[in-house]
Formats: structure tokens, sequence, C-alpha cells
């Protein structure tokens, strides 16, 4: 037990200095923009409703873009298909397929398309006045690679490739990320720790990617006076070493009835954000049939208007 919690702190260490050395070289370079704002966007109706509080969860395909670490957790083959409507026009699809290799051992794969809308289109002409020029239409792609393994009953560690494309216009761009994990199972029953460095890599159109810290909790407890039903609290923090991002806090809680329906809430505190409204809530249910799982996520962004979240999952 000791051996193991020295393992998990000599990572959270690890993480935090490299956070530090990326933070220190943007002061000094006077760096300080952050690019690819989409990345912080939960991929997972379930993980939505929890406000995106999944880190010391992990324990489905979310884990590919929040905690590779937790794939050691998923059923031998997990598919995924996920359609999110969010503010304004934007929406966006994912696709994600995991699989098991051996006992605490698994891969995970994920394609994502963001779709921003139509957007107006203008050029200046000879009186330097701008005229309408039609429309385009911006979108990205993303795709990720995870590797899961547990190196020790208590210790599991991962890591996700990530590579992006851009399109604005004519204009196209592409950068690579990494993120590296970490899931520590405490010994008690329920109780888990976790901790990601999301985002390290090069610049996208010379603004930096949003790296962040991860790092969170969660208990789940049986509730005993109701048959076989559970409850599942979740907290993290989300600390970011761009000096633009803002530190926020996550919390979420998850009541699966009988193994059949989850009721999810989540509520994300972010120290920045003056949206108004219900900014931050979100909520969501899930329904299991078989072998097929079926979650629907809402989020409040305040003045922007919602998001609504819709998957289908399928473990065999």
């Amino acid at each position: 037990m000791k051996k193991i919690s020295l393992y998990f702190l000599v990572f959270v260490m690890g993480c935090g200095y490299l956070a530090d050395r990326a933070q220190a070289d943007q002061q000094n370079f006077d760096l300080g923009k952050s690019a690819a704002a989409y990345l912080n966007i939960p991929l997972g109706a379930r993980q939505t409703s929890l406000a995106g509080s999944f880190v010391a969860i992990a324990n489905d395909l979310g884990a590919i873009t929040s905690n590779p670490a937790g794939l050691c957790q998923i059923k031998p083959l997990e598919i995924r298909a996920l359609h999110s409507l969010w503010v304004s026009e934007i929406f966006f699809d994912n696709l994600a397929y995991g699989q098991r290799l051996m006992p605490g051992s698994a891969f995970g794969v994920s394609l994502t398309y963001f779709n921003f809308g139509s957007l107006d289109k203008y050029v200046v002409n000879a009186t330097g006045d701008p005229v309408a020029d039609g429309f385009f239409t911006p979108y990205v792609l993303v795709a990720n690679a995870a590797y899961g393994h547990k190196v020790m009953s208590k210790l599991a560690l991962g890591l996700s490739l990530k590579g992006m494309m851009q399109q604005i216009d004519t204009t196209n761009s592409s950068a690579f990320a990494a993120d590296l994990g970490a899931l520590y199972f405490t010994g008690v029953k329920g109780w888990t720790a976790g901790i990601t460095l999301a985002n390290i890599g090069g610049q996208l159109d010379e603004s930096d990617l949003p790296l962040k810290v991860r790092l969170g909790t969660a208990y789940q407890m049986p509730l005993q006076m109701i048959g076989a039903d559970t409850l599942l609290l979740t907290l993290e923090s989300v600390l970011p070493v761009i000096a633009v991002e803002s530190t926020s806090v996550l919390a979420g809680a998850e009541y699966i009835c009988n193994n059949l329906l989850a009721l999810r809430l989540g509520y994300k505190a972010d120290q920045d954000a003056e949206l108004g409204g219900l900014d931050g809530l979100s909520a969501g249910l899930g329904v299991h049939y078989q072998m097929l799982q079926f979650d629907f996520a809402f989020t409040s962004l305040g003045i922007l208007g919602e998001s609504y979240q819709l998957g289908v999952s399928a473990g065999f």
C-alpha cells in the first residue's frame, strides 16, 4: 500500500512539475493565448451531466478524453455514438471504440467532428468597405488513441495521443498533443482518486493548447436500504497552466436505481464565468437495457443558452 501510494505521489508531483515548467516558459516568452477551446468540452453524456467531473471515475469510453488510465476498467469491448447540440448552430458528433487486451489493460480510439455553423463572409471592396461574399462553415476533426494499464493492484496509468485539424474558410491548421493520466484505487471500497495532465503539446495557429491539470476524487456507496441502488459522488479541480484560463471546481452526483436507471446532477463553478442564469448547472439520466446504455445530458450556459447531448453505447 505504501509503495503504491508513493508511485501515485511521484506521478502527481511529476504532473505538477511539468505544469510549472510550462507556465514558467509562457511567462518568460510572454505567451498566454489559448487555442482549441473545444478540447475543454466533455465528450460523453454521462460525463457532461456530472459537469465534466470524471477524472476519478473514468470507467467507460469517456476515459479516452478524460483519464486514459481508466480504460483498464472497461468491458471486453465497448462502442459509443454521441451527438451534441451546442449553442447557436454549433454541434458535434463523436464515435468511440474500446477493447480490453488483457485483464487490467485496454486501448480506445475516438473521432470527433465539430461543426460551428454557417458564418457570413465579407471582403473589402475598392473603397475599403466590407461587402458580403457568401458564407463559410468552420469545422474541426479530433482523433484520439489511448491506452490504460493497471500497473499495480491499486494504481493504473494511461496515455492518450490526439491529433486535431481545423479549417476556417480556406485556412487549414493542425496540432498534436498528449494526455497523461493516473487512477488510484485507495483500498477503501468505492473510493478512487485520479489526475490527468491534459493537452501537452505544441501550438495551434501560434497559440498554446489549453494545458490543464485535472485532479479529482470519487466515492460510490451502496444504499442498502433501497435494494441494489448506489450513489456516486465526485469532486474535481481543474487547474489551468495557460494564464488567460480560469480555475474551476466541478462536482457531480449519480444515483443508480437497480442497475437500470441513473439520475445525474452536476455543477461547475468557474471563477471567471459571468454568464448569469443557471450557468454551470448540468443534469441528465441514463437507461440501461441489456447490453445497451442510453444517456442524455443537459447543460446550462447562462445567457448563451443550453446544450444537449445524447449518447448510446454498448458493452460486450
